[in-house]
């Protein structure tokens, strides 16, 4: 796991979060966060697939994604962490309630490659790691990990919402 603090320069960091918290993006529902069936009511959120299955899905946004994907790849090349070939990038927005919720643990696809969080807003939520790690929300943090590794989500009770975009890939 690494941890990059202030990823991106400020002018990309304000723009990637005005695409994704202001009110241009479509975000779709999602009655579960990890598991088909899941119980909770709590494990509901609202999602922006933008790449999937060698596909950019989204218009709006396209270009600051694409961007994005070119810092990563510069700042990793040569690295464990350097993008070879995309898997997703899905957006992720958590609702405030009143109490801090923990979602069911998953893992992102059930074979080996490399993931990103990167979380755009600060807030009292959180990702934990089987491994024992805990990575709180703050603005412009990315996280790489191991995609397979199972880990869970939280929504947030200190903001109007918790958001995060995460990228598989390989």
């Amino acid at each position: 796991m690494k941890v990059v603090e202030d990823f991106l320069p400020d002018e990309m960091f304000r723009e990637l979060s005005f695409w994704l918290c202001g009110g241009e993006i479509a975000w779709y529902f999602s009655s579960n966060i990890a598991n088909e069936g899941e119980e909770n009511s709590m494990n509901s959120y609202f999602t922006h697939t933008a790449y999937l299955n060698d596909e950019w899905r989204s218009n709006l946004g396209g270009d600051i994604l694409r961007r994005l994907v070119d810092e990563i790849k510069d700042q990793t090349v040569d690295t464990e962490w350097e993008i070879k070939s995309l898997l997703r990038i899905k957006a992720n927005l958590y609702s405030r309630t009143e109490n801090l919720q923990s979602h069911d643990k998953h893992f992102d696809f059930p074979f080996s490659h490399k993931a990103i969080l990167f979380y755009v807003n600060d807030n009292d939520g959180y990702t934990d790691f089987d491994t024992g790690e805990r990575i709180k929300s703050q603005s412009n943090r990315m996280v790489f990990f191991d995609g397979s590794t199972l880990h869970n989500s939280t929504n947030c009770t200190n903001d109007k919402c918790r958001v995060s975009l995460g990228i598989n890939y390989l």
